[in-house]
């Protein structure tokens, strides 16, 4: 594969998460039709590495297959964006905007490792992160 497609894949994904440098954007706002193009590509790789793990046995079988399917819906929620507006990289903004901290969650080493951060935001400091937490577990549970 060549840099420049590796390139333009790791900036589709970055833009697909929300995590794209404006360069990565700038790299796929110059040419449209190719970031759809991979974007297609990249939803077509996924849907067959899914089919693979949904045939693995274990106890990790479920959570891999989620990861997997929250990957495909996240490119596919990327890909509708850039089918359905003229402007996808100001829609990607608008989605993620600049300075506004969320609280996040990945699954690492078999425990949920959560932050809070956001582009061009300091993260979270831990008693911050605490009390997003804390408002989190209550408004989950109903309170």
């Amino acid at each position: 594969m060549s840099d420049t497609l590796q390139a333009l894949e790791a900036a589709a994904w970055a833009a697909a998460d929300g995590s794209a440098t404006p360069e990565q954007l700038a790299a796929l706002e110059a040419d449209p039709v190719r970031w759809r193009h991979v974007v297609e590509e990249l939803l077509e790789d996924l849907e067959d590495r899914l089919d693979a793990v949904r045939q693995l046995n274990g106890p990790e079988r479920t959570q891999v297959v989620a990861d997997f399917e929250a990957e495909l819906a996240q490119l596919e929620a990327a890909y509708d964006l850039l089918s359905k507006t003229d402007d996808p990289v100001a829609a990607i903004a608008a989605a993620d905007p600049a300075g506004e901290v969320r609280l996040q969650a990945s699954w690492a080493a078999g425990q949920i490792v959560v932050w809070a951060a956001g582009p061009e935001a300091a993260p979270a400091s831990a008693d911050e992160l605490s009390d997003r937490y804390f408002m989190l577990r209550v408004r989950l549970d109903g309170g």
